[in-house]
């Protein structure tokens, strides 16, 4: 889905409820382009107030790079209710797709998150990627 210079993506579970999703804009893509070579990637835990399909808080995931100045430019973010592998897997996966395309970073800065860190893992040895 994308509309006004916004590249959206969403995960739905069984019952048809948004428990991930993605959001780019034009800007994000244009400074991963020009600063994406190393990524860093933050999450804010139980921030958004509006309350999931389960009663939890969204976690809130940015995607930052560094550009020439030593300022962080936001590349991507992405909104999930729980911190399983399957849903940061598709974090990855959507900003890979929408604002990488094929054009990966050589370094991620993340958390120290087991089920982050497998999930890159999961989705680096899938598609083949060097970083």
């Amino acid at each position: 889905m994308s509309f006004e210079g916004k590249t959206v993506r969403r995960m739905k579970d069984s019952m048809g409820n948004t428990v991930c999703f993605f959001l780019a804009t034009e800007t994000m893509k244009k400074n991963y382009q020009l600063y994406g070579e190393v990524i860093n990637f933050d999450t804010t835990y139980r921030m958004i107030k509006r309350l999931s399909p389960y009663g939890e808080k969204y976690a809130v995931s940015y995607f930052f790079a560094q550009d020439t100045d030593l300022r962080f430019v936001m590349t991507g973010v992405c909104f999930y209710v729980k911190d399983q592998k399957m849903l940061l897997k598709s974090c990855f996966e959507f900003y890979f797709d929408l604002v990488c395309e094929g054009v990966m970073p050589f370094v991620i800065f993340t958390d120290d998150i087991i089920p982050l860190n497998e999930a890159i893992l999961e989705v680096k040895k899938e598609r083949n990627y060097k970083f």
